[in-house]
């Protein structure tokens, strides 16, 4: 009996006649499923914080670009009901989008709001059938 005892108090625990070479065997490759684990996790966050930033950025870059563009054309005002800058009618202009989409790479829109929603008037996003999606509203958030 104390002999049994004397075992259990040196570490039997983990398998009784177990070689040393196999106890670390297993302890390391506990380790390695952590680090694994912990390492993935990390990798993760990482590369989500990465495509976050480089989508804002490209949105951001997307807008500026469309802002210049449209100072160009001249000041934005409401003619009959329709988006104008200058005298040039916006409304279902693709010229505008599509160039930035073209030199910025990320799709871009032009709102207007009607009835109190903003409603894509120009833009470069297209529905299920491919056509440009004007006369829409974006999704809730």
């Amino acid at each position: 009996m104390h002999e049994r005892m004397a075992g259990w108090r040196t570490g039997q625990l983990l398998g009784g006649n177990w070689r040393v070479a196999t106890k670390l065997l297993i302890a390391t490759a506990l380790i390695m499923v952590v680090l694994t684990v912990v390492i993935d996790i990390l990798v993760v966050r990482q590369t989500r914080a990465g495509l976050e930033t480089q989508f804002g950025s490209e949105a951001g870059t997307s807008v500026a670009f469309l802002k210049f563009l449209t100072d160009q054309k001249g000041t934005a005002n409401l003619r009959d009901g329709q988006l104008q800058f200058g005298g040039w009618g916006a409304t279902n202009e693709f010229t505008l989008v599509d160039q930035t989409k073209n030199l910025v790479g990320s799709d871009a829109t032009m709102f207007q709001i009607k009835d109190g929603e903003f409603v894509r008037i120009a833009t470069t996003f297209r529905t299920s059938n491919g056509e440009r999606a004007t006369d829409t509203t974006p999704p809730p958030h």
